[in-house]
């Protein structure tokens, strides 16, 4: 037994401040590529150069023009200006597309890599929640596009301190005109903002709404494009309801966006008013000055700068208002992957020895789903010994599959405690304990990746061939495989390939065998693998396990009792309960619950003679 670090504490319920959310994507940002940084501060640089360009050569040009400049020399100045601008503005635009794209790579490669392990590893109990699913939604939102959330944070960041600095540089230009324009502009510069913020708070204000409705679009969506669902949907014309409910998600969405479109053409009607009032004011002063001796170009200077101060200040305001969004939804991405875990992962105690099984104890172990009222299941106590076989067996609903998941670490007890090897669940290290186990659930799971993908777990050039070539004829696949054109290299279903192949439902159970053997497990859990296959079908499956993984230790789960006579031990769930429990024979003779379902069972399959199987087998 190897002691790891301690699980460090989970910080879901941490505030994280602007200042904060500030330190953790630029220092992502440094750690990913250094002279991201570099190009941003450029972007700056060349974006303040590019607009005060604009004002400075009309102003340049009239004085020329005033001056009575000579042809020769007013060409060339003009031309040095233009040329200058011209590389100025190339510059800007280069360094806004190169940022783009490079923006665009640090938010796939950095933060969409940490939200799928983060799924992918999460555990189960707590993916299920569907407050945890609305969190996701968020946290996608904050990565879903190029000008929103954290890209969008990084671009209008540039922005911000680019506006700032060209609004400081105006500021000081108009203040030569006069104290009071500048603070007139100001002022109009502020209450536009207010109004801009009250839009934006109240857009906040119905995200969640829009997240609820957008989570009923995605499972929508998702339904309609999964193969499985298209059978039912097609033959109990399921599509109606389907088109029903997503049309109603629809306009409740589009109810939502005019309302918060109102509150931005509010804030567009107040704009065009305050413009009037600052274009009327500005320009009749700087007119008055000019017929009062100012030069035409300082004129010129002026009208330029007074046009570019309110938009300055108006780009600054937005920018804030963004930025504050962005936080915000940066924020919920924070609190998605910082989600404290129940598990220990990169922490806790790891099982080592040369053991080749396991040992498993439940000890007065209840479990009652997030939510309701009952227990599923109810002081449940057993011992699974090391290379035991243990089988698990009752009606649906009396918590067998909740056992296994218990098992598998993916719940934890309500009351009582699972210990493996003698170690409480709770202090191992829940994804090395996953490497130890091997699951068959009752429906085959598989990617559409290549066969040898799917059994190995790994990507094709770390396949072990003969390691697989020895899984593929103990699972009773090699024939299968070896008729097919690309062989271990054939992919399952079309999404990833055209020429993918379907698996039937024995062959799929074969391939779910392959994939347990191919791991080399010291449990194994068949969770009613084969309860879509006949009653002979999976005797012999059964027997197949049996024969391939003794001295591991292994639970089969069934609701045909037949199927589970050569395990060692056998227990009837019910009512979330332990009913009865002992061997196959024992219990017949006990004449309870389960010798009177095993009669019942018996008029209905065949009982398979298991030397006969053994032999077809061979």
């Amino acid at each position: 037994m190897k002691k790891t670090k301690n699980k460090p504490e989970g910080k879901q319920d941490a505030l994280y401040s602007l200042g904060n959310n500030y330190t953790y994507v630029y220092k992502n940002m440094w750690e990913y590529r250094k002279s991201l940084v570099g190009y941003g501060i450029a972007e700056v640089i060349f974006n303040v150069l590019t607009p005060f360009g604009l004002i400075i050569i009309p102003s340049v040009v009239v004085k020329l023009l005033l001056k009575s400049t000579p042809v020769m020399n007013f060409i060339t100045i003009l031309t040095v200006m233009f040329a200058l601008y011209g590389i100025v503005a190339g510059i800007s635009s280069f360094l806004i597309a190169r940022n783009r794209m490079q923006y665009i790579d640090f938010r796939c490669d950095r933060f969409w890599i940490e939200l799928l392990l983060k799924c992918l590893t999460i555990d189960y109990q707590i993916m299920e929640s569907e407050q945890v699913k609305k969190d996701l939604e968020k946290a996608m939102e904050c990565l879903n596009a190029n000008q929103l959330g954290m890209e969008g944070f990084m671009h209008r960041n540039v922005k911000l301190i680019s506006n700032v600095i060209g609004l400081i540089l105006y500021a000081c230009i108009i203040s030569m005109a006069h104290p009071i324009i500048l603070a007139l502009l100001i002022a109009i510069s502020l209450i536009q903002m207010l109004v801009f913020n009250r839009a934006k708070y109240f857009e906040q204000n119905k995200r969640n709404d829009m997240v609820k409705l957008k989570v009923t679009q995605r499972y929508l969506q998702e339904q309609a494009f999964d193969l499985k669902a298209g059978k039912d949907i097609r033959m109990y014309q399921l599509n109606h309801v389907i088109k029903r409910m997503y049309k109603k998600a629809n306009q409740e969405l589009k109810q939502i966006k005019i309302k918060i479109q109102s509150f931005f053409y509010l804030n567009d009607v107040v704009g065009i008013l305050l413009r009037f009032i600052r274009d009327g004011v500005c320009y009749g002063y700087l007119i008055y000055r000019l017929m009062n001796g100012l030069e035409v170009s300082y004129f010129v200077l002026y009208l330029g700068v007074v046009s570019g101060f309110a938009k300055w200040f108006t780009t600054i305001t937005e920018d804030i208002a963004e930025i504050s969004r962005f936080h915000l939804m940066i924020c919920d991405y924070r609190k998605f992957v910082d989600m404290e875990e129940r598990h220990l992962h990169k922490g806790g105690l790891e099982i080592t020895g040369e053991d080749s099984a396991l040992d498993i104890v439940f000890e007065h172990v209840s479990f009652c789903y997030e939510g309701a009222e009952n227990n599923v299941l109810t002081d449940v106590s057993f011992h699974m010994k090391k290379g035991e076989k243990l089988a698990l067996v009752g009606i649906n609903g009396a918590g067998k599959s909740t056992i296994v998941k218990l098992m598998c670490g993916f719940y934890q007890p309500t009351k009582g405690r699972i210990l493996v090897n003698g170690i409480d669940m709770k202090e191992l290290d829940i994804e090395k304990y996953f490497k130890q186990i091997a699951v068959v659930f009752q429906d085959a799971f598989t990617m559409s990746f290549t066969i040898a993908e799917n059994i190995s777990g790994e990507i094709t050039e770390k396949v072990m061939a003969d390691k697989m070539e020895k899984v593929l004829k103990l699972s009773g696949l090699f024939d299968k495989v070896n008729q097919l054109e690309k062989g271990l290299h054939t992919y399952l279903n079309k999404d990833m390939d055209e020429s993918g192949i379907q698996l039937s439902g024995g062959e799929l159970q074969k391939l779910m065998l392959a994939r347990a053997i191919y791991k080399n497990a010291q449990l194994l859990i068949l969770d009613e693998p084969t309860a879509a296959l006949d009653a002979i079908s999976e005797s012999e499956l059964y027997e197949r396990y049996q024969m391939l993984l003794k001295g591991r230790t292994s639970l089969f789960i069934s609701h045909r009792l037949a199927s589970t006579r050569f395990c060692d031990k056998i227990i009837f769930l019910e009512n979330g309960c332990i009913a009865e429990e002992g061997s196959h024979d024992e219990l017949l003779q006990l004449n309870g619950t389960y010798a009177k379902m095993f009669q019942v069972q018996g008029k209905y399959y065949q009982e398979v003679d298991i030397h006969e199987v053994q032999e077809t087998m061979a």
